[in-house]
């Protein structure tokens, strides 16, 4: 197993936002070399453009761990997907979506949301085989991508599914203890063989 991780933020933040600078810090105490880029133009994530720049900047991590939240863990199925991306030990996906239909915040705005999931067009058996560990972490009133999608996803991708209730799109508005930390992350990293 490599020691590198990729950290993919969702769609409007950044790398030093919320929980994922306490992430980056947790992982590299455990010796991870970790990587949490500034995806390009992520006000409209694009599938195309996201996993060329992770491509040629050398930042997918073969042999280690791709975690991505929100449209980062849509971009996680994305790369899984890539036929440039080996294997990998394990990926985490936090409260990610599958289609705009039935996601009312996101299809209302097709133009921003829909580049990122390439419509669907996913060959699940080759993403399962790109992945030895797999986990899906979703709350049941996640306001942005719904908890039905998330089930959905963690069926076809054949990953554990990790649900959650009342913590929402797991960022601090109205959650405050998300804006610095994600409380029980790293216990369930280590539970799940992720790192």
């Amino acid at each position: 197993m490599s020691k590198k991780v990729l950290l993919l933020h969702g769609t409007d933040d950044s790398p030093d936002k919320n929980w994922l600078p306490w992430l980056t810090k947790q992982l590299e105490q455990l010796g991870y070399d970790v990587a949490c880029p500034q995806l390009p133009d992520c006000d409209v994530p694009d599938r195309k453009k996201y996993n060329d720049f992770i491509f040629e900047n050398s930042l997918y991590p073969s042999g280690g761990v791709i975690i991505g939240h929100s449209s980062g863990a849509v971009e996680v199925m994305n790369l899984l997907h890539d036929g440039r991306a080996d294997k990998v030990h394990g990926a985490v996906l936090i409260a990610p979506w599958l289609h705009l239909e039935g996601a009312d915040v996101l299809s209302e705005h097709p133009e921003k949301f829909g580049p990122i999931h390439g419509h669907g067009n996913y060959s699940w058996d080759t993403m399962k085989s790109k992945a030895t560990h797999k986990i899906l972490l979703h709350s049941d009133d996640d306001p942005y991508c719904p908890f039905a999608q998330g089930m959905e996803i963690a069926e076809l991708l054949d990953a554990e599914l990790i649900s959650y209730s009342g913590h929402r799109h797991f960022t601090p508005n109205p959650l405050e203890e998300y804006s610095k930390t994600f409380p029980g992350l790293i216990d369930l990293l280590k539970k799940h063989s992720i790192v």
